[in-house]
């Protein structure tokens, strides 16, 4: 019953790509059965699916179940990224992918971009599947963490700089949207202040 925002967010990013053509937004409650037979369903008329939300952990997270019950074969659950570490990647028995994106806003559109665009470009016949990204200085060196890939919402400045934009949370939609893109924090790097730029626009 919560407001969504991964549905449209998604949608929009995707529209920047003028190959793609999304299908639908479909929400389903969090029943097991439903779930599994609205991939099934999904999966009969797309070439690649993305599921937002119901991927990690919790008594009432049916995705991963689904998936498997729709004759997905789960290729990876969970990442050392934060936000977005619940994500999951799966095949289906004709070989189309399917994307189970962490529900939190923020985890749900850095994931999409960071991982979900890479493999529909790989979908869609492009020779650079995930093209060598621009490096920015920051104006002030983000936190790290010894463990775990990060991404933080950047917005660039007019001297070529980008300033880091803390979420308040994984659903601070605001910093989002000032955002020009996403840096890439790889772990332990430490006295660097220059990082990989993913723009919002793939």
């Amino acid at each position: 019953q919560m407001r969504d925002s991964n549905g449209p967010g998604l949608v929009a990013m995707l529209a920047m790509m003028p190959w793609i053509e999304t299908t639908s937004i479909q929400h389903v409650g969090d029943d097991l059965a439903l779930t599994t037979r609205a991939v099934e369903e999904a999966l009969k008329r797309v070439d690649a699916l993305i599921v937002s939300g119901g991927v990690s952990m919790g008594n009432r997270d049916f995705v991963p179940d689904a998936i498997r019950g729709a004759g997905g074969e789960v290729v990876f659950h969970r990442l050392p990224i934060r936000p977005g570490g619940p994500m999951l990647g799966a095949i289906d028995k004709a070989g189309r992918p399917i994307l189970a994106l962490p529900g939190n806003p923020m985890s749900a559109i850095v994931t999409g971009r960071r991982f979900g665009v890479p493999v529909l470009r790989r979908l869609g016949g492009f020779e650079l599947i995930d093209p060598t990204p621009p490096f920015v200085t920051i104006e002030a060196p983000p936190s790290r963490d010894g463990r775990l890939w990060l991404y933080r919402p950047a917005a660039l400045l007019p001297d070529g700089r980008a300033e880091v934009l803390p979420p308040r949370s994984s659903g601070d939609m605001v910093a989002l949207g000032r955002a020009d893109g996403i840096i890439e924090i790889p772990p332990g790097e430490i006295g660097l202040n220059r990082f990989a730029f993913y723009s919002a626009v793939p």
